[in-house]
């Protein structure tokens, strides 16, 4: 019995043998999309990720590609960066304190960052050895995503809502939230709208989620401006578990660690790459502490050009417009035609969702 046993087993390695020198590959296992869950189950499992993180350390190795003043773009990589946030324990919905670094040893050359507590946010850049002109600039919070207003080319906020350690919002009539589950790929389809002026919704935040795995994790994010644009195109790879050494470690949070964010409205940057290590709450022997956001202490001195945004511009050309760049030459929308949301529709079940996919794409305002 032993022997047959071993006959067989002999010659099933023999045929695969074969196969590979024939450079035939066996069949991969078809994905099995599962029932999809519900969207408030959904929302409550990220939210319940989100709530394990009150604050967060980390190490970031930054990779930039910039534009200079020839529109060429110049590739930048720092690897001793550090990444920092810190929410509001009173109220976790609000904006958290944030601040990404980039720098080479202790030579920093990048950040953006929120300071909550201050209201306000900023970027500022200095890089020696690329062709990009020094500058620091900041803005109010109540003024971001203002119409007619300036905006920074790394937007902080942003960088923010692409990291999924951010609750969504539930039941909130101003800021409603779909759901999607498409079989064809097998992901979620999150949609995020805004309450804009009268009855009607602007779409902000576009997310796909991988239903073949258990729990489901974000892969893409789209972030658009009020005119329905796309601002930021974001890949999300690599989860990894952020250690918090007052819980058991299967229960730690987990959050993507390997995160490339594409510009295609901006002049300035073309791309921002993050590889995060060493991902750590807050601890008592390693704080998180609202100092570190400041923005006095993060903008270095040695940059002369440091001003407050304010309102855009206009040109002789644009007078009348609340936009100063011409509308031919504004960069076209990069959002693939197969991501762009339907009209929303609550989407609880397959049947739904696929019906609700099938529409055609809307972008900016949209009448509920």
């Amino acid at each position: 019995m032993k022997r047959k046993n071993f006959r067989r087993f002999a010659a099933v390695g023999a045929i695969a043998v074969i196969l590979g020198l024939w450079g035939c590959k066996p069949p991969a296992a078809p994905i099995v999309c599962g029932p999809p869950l519900a969207k408030g189950e959904l929302i409550a499992l990220n939210n319940a990720n989100a709530a394990k993180v009150p604050s967060l350390r980390a190490s970031a190795d930054v990779e930039i590609r910039f534009r200079d003043e020839k529109e060429e773009e110049q590739h930048y990589r720092a690897r001793d960066g550090f990444l920092r946030l810190l929410k509001d324990p009173q109220n976790p919905q609000a904006v958290p304190s944030f601040l990404l670094v980039a720098q080479m040893v202790s030579e920093a050359y990048f950040a953006a960052g929120v300071d909550s507590a201050a209201g306000d946010y900023y970027y500022w850049i200095d890089a020696p050895t690329a062709r990009v002109h020094p500058e620091a600039r900041w803005g109010q919070l109540a003024d971001l995503h203002r119409p007619g207003y300036e905006s920074l080319p790394v937007d902080p906020v942003d960088l923010l809502y692409v990291l999924p350690v951010l609750p969504w919002p539930q039941n909130d009539p101003a800021h409603p939230v779909f759901v999607v589950p498409k079989d064809d790929p097998c992901l979620y389809d999150v949609i995020f709208f805004t309450q804009g002026g009268g009855q009607t919704l602007q779409l902000r935040r576009q997310m796909w989620m991988d239903r073949t795995v258990v729990p489901a994790r974000l892969t893409h994010v789209w972030i658009m401006d009020p005119e329905g644009r796309v601002t930021v195109d974001a890949n999300l790879a690599d989860y990894r578990k952020i250690k918090d050494p007052n819980l058991p470690a299967s229960q730690w949070p987990e959050m993507p660690t390997d995160i490339t964010l594409r510009y295609p409205q901006e002049k300035k940057i073309a791309s921002l790459r993050l590889r995060l290590t060493n991902l750590t709450v807050g601890t008592k022997d390693e704080p998180v502490r609202p100092a570190m956001f400041r923005r006095q202490s993060v903008i270095p001195s040695r940059i002369e050009d440091q001003r407050a945004l304010g309102p855009l511009k206009e040109s002789p050309l644009d007078a009348g417009s609340a936009v100063s760049q011409p509308a031919e030459s504004r960069p076209t929308q990069s959002r693939p035609v197969e991501s762009q949301p339907a009209e929303p529709q609550p989407a609880v079940s397959p049947a739904e969702g696929q019906a609700a996919a099938s529409q055609p794409a809307q972008t900016g305002e949209l009448t509920p």
